[in-house]
């Protein structure tokens, strides 16, 4: 991102028709699928996230009243997670990796 590595993070594949989405973990800016996990052919689209922690504690909506949480922080822009518009088209007999330059705004 902005030219540096991803160093933790997580990359999804969802299916934009037939086909089977997956994803996997980040580390030092370099993701694989291991095949019986991975893709089958089709087109999909992906979204990359990387959570940083802030250092706070934050009340967790999904515990019980007074439990706390450490809070995180996307530091990908929406453009590439949660509003993404990157695609790729996945041939599972191709050996090729499937890299991605996210510009920072």
């Amino acid at each position: 991102m902005g030219g540096a590595a991803v160093a933790n993070g997580v990359i999804r594949f969802f299916a934009l028709g037939d086909g089977i989405g997956s994803d996997g973990p980040i580390t030092a800016g370099r993701y694989e699928i291991p095949a019986e996990r991975g893709l089958s052919r089709g087109t999909y689209r992906v979204e990359i996230s990387a959570l940083k922690p802030t250092g706070r504690r934050v009340p967790d909506p999904d515990a019980g009243p007074g439990d706390m949480k450490d809070e995180v922080v996307e530091t990908i822009p929406v453009q590439y997670n949660r509003n993404s518009q990157l695609k790729i088209d996945f041939d599972p007999t191709e050996k090729r990796a499937h890299d991605f330059q996210l510009a920072v705004p």
